[in-house]
């Protein structure tokens, strides 16, 4: 396979997971979509190419980082009921305004992030 073809694969298949999520698909079956088009675009054996490269990386990604997404769902969801980000939201809009309520959107972001 060229290089080229190969650089075109993996842009394109880039542009299909990030139009799938954009469209509110799981990310799950996004990046099956997009490793689905690289690997046809390849040239590969599909399912040895699923099961040997896509699915243990899928794996080790979920296995990484699975305590870190479920806390953070769970701080997040105690933020929520307790009333902490609509009160941080609310501080701020009386502080930026109107005019400056992007900038509001992102700081509100940044303190909720660092809790």
């Amino acid at each position: 396979m060229n290089t080229t073809l190969s650089i075109i694969s993996i842009l394109l298949g880039l542009a299909v997971i990030m139009y799938l999520v954009w469209k509110g698909y799981s990310i799950a079956i996004a990046s099956l979509a997009a490793a689905t088009i690289v690997i046809f675009m390849s040239g590969l054996d599909f399912v040895e190419a699923l099961t040997n490269n896509w699915l243990p990386a899928v794996g080790n990604f979920v296995t990484t980082n699975f305590l870190l997404f479920s806390l953070s769902a769970m701080f997040g969801k105690l933020m929520e009921k307790s009333g902490a980000a609509a009160s941080i939201a609310d501080v701020l809009y009386k502080i930026l305004g109107e005019r400056y309520c992007i900038y509001g959107a992102m700081l509100a972001t940044a303190v909720l992030v660092y809790g």
